[in-house]
């Protein structure tokens, strides 16, 4: 079954699931509230050789953006509230 990476826009927790790709998730367990959304991943890529495909660990690439992404969304939220003050 195919893994999928999920964030809670509200608590931003992370969560890894398999499922099948007619399912989806949209509750967080940390936060308890229907906030999860899908994030885009690199999918794993087996090689039948012992080189790896990149210089990089299964996953970096993607925990990168994540990171990214929740830099991203502090930044407006801060703008947000600023704009209401």
């Amino acid at each position: 079954m195919p893994r999928y990476s999920y964030i809670c826009t509200n608590c931003e927790n992370k969560v890894e699931a398999s499922h099948s790709i007619d399912e989806r998730l949209s509750s967080c367990e940390s936060c308890k509230t229907d906030t999860l959304k899908k994030v885009l991943s690199i999918p794993n890529i087996v090689s039948n050789n012992s080189a790896p495909l990149t210089k990089h660990k299964n996953g970096d690439i993607v925990n990168e953006k994540i990171e990214e992404f929740r830099q991203d969304l502090k930044k407006q939220k801060r703008e947000l509230m600023d704009r209401e003050k």
